[in-house]
């Protein structure tokens, strides 16, 4: 298994990344994470949780697709922004979701290809 964080100090969250992790190591990482017993989605390409500011994504392999690494990172994106302000509407504001996802994209692939 493959495992990294991503400090997104500027919203002060904190993104843990796992790739190709058996069920248990999954389940451990959740339990570490949020304190609460595993619920990891076995055959997913791409799983995402949130709790506050914590948030987990996982892949199923070490070597996802753009489209699947585009898809858990805009619900990072859309996790964030609800957590800062849950009444807003972030439709009129959508630079400053794309200029995030942009980020947690390159840093999820910049883990993933790390050695």
């Amino acid at each position: 298994m493959k495992k990294f964080k991503i400090n997104i100090d500027i919203y002060d969250c904190e993104l843990t990344v796992i790739a190709n992790p058996t069920d248990d190591q999954a389940n451990d990482t959740i339990k570490d994470l949020y304190d609460e017993e595993g619920s990891w989605v076995v055959g997913l390409p791409g799983y995402t949780m949130q709790s506050g500011t914590t948030l987990l994504v996982g892949f199923d392999s070490t070597r996802p697709s753009q489209g699947i690494v585009a898809h858990e990172a805009l619900h990072v994106v859309i996790g964030i922004m609800n957590h800062i302000d849950p009444s807003k509407s972030w439709a009129n504001s959508e630079e400053p979701m794309c200029y995030l996802m942009e980020w947690i994209v390159d840093q999820i692939n910049k883990g993933l290809r790390k050695k």
